[in-house]
């Protein structure tokens, strides 16, 4: 569900753009949790991503290669029709395990995840993503730039998830395909 605020002292069908769904009743009244924000998506051939599908796909990786990640975003590549992964993780990592496992893994994952990936995928229309690893530092810089464009620190929210390219992916590393 969507939640639309209205109240009688004039704020009409104000959008939160908070997915919840009802997880249970308290007497008569239903308990509402938490899902993801609403407009959080992206599509390259239709496959309808959502952060939520690589923060789930990411922890897997965590947990099966004990790779720590100081953070990472995934940026929709139209032109390229993939997905581009921007890691800063903590300590170094191998880039033939990135490229020969970590990137099949992840690849693989999406495609669980979401029925839609797998199937552009599989035709081809998506190609396998990149991974580029981001310099130390990288997520630092961009809650700085945040706070140097005027707006107050406690509106940052994390981007998991990109449309396209920001000025924040030009920490390149290295990038592995």
């Amino acid at each position: 569900y969507a939640i639309l605020l209205t109240t009688r002292s004039g704020l009409y069908r104000y959008d939160l753009n908070d997915i919840v769904e009802v997880s249970g009743f308290y007497r008569q009244t239903p308990v509402l949790a938490f899902v993801r924000k609403g407009r959080d998506m992206t599509s390259i051939t239709g496959e309808k991503m959502h952060p939520n599908h690589f923060l789930a796909v990411m922890d897997e990786v965590r947990r099966k290669f004990g790779i720590d990640f100081e953070q990472f975003r995934a940026v929709s590549d139209v032109e390229g029709g993939r997905y581009r992964l921007l890691i800063e993780a903590e300590g170094e990592l191998s880039e033939n395990v990135l490229r020969d496992q970590v990137l099949v893994f992840i690849d693989q994952a999406l495609a669980k995840v979401n029925i839609e990936y797998g199937q552009k995928r599989a035709s081809k229309r998506l190609h396998l993503p990149l991974i580029s690893l981001m310099r130390r530092g990288w997520a630092e810089g961009e809650y700085r730039r945040f706070q140097k464009s005027g707006k107050s620190d406690i509106q940052f929210k994390w981007r998991t998830l990109c449309p396209e390219m920001t000025q924040g992916g030009r920490g390149l590393h290295r990038e592995n395909n």
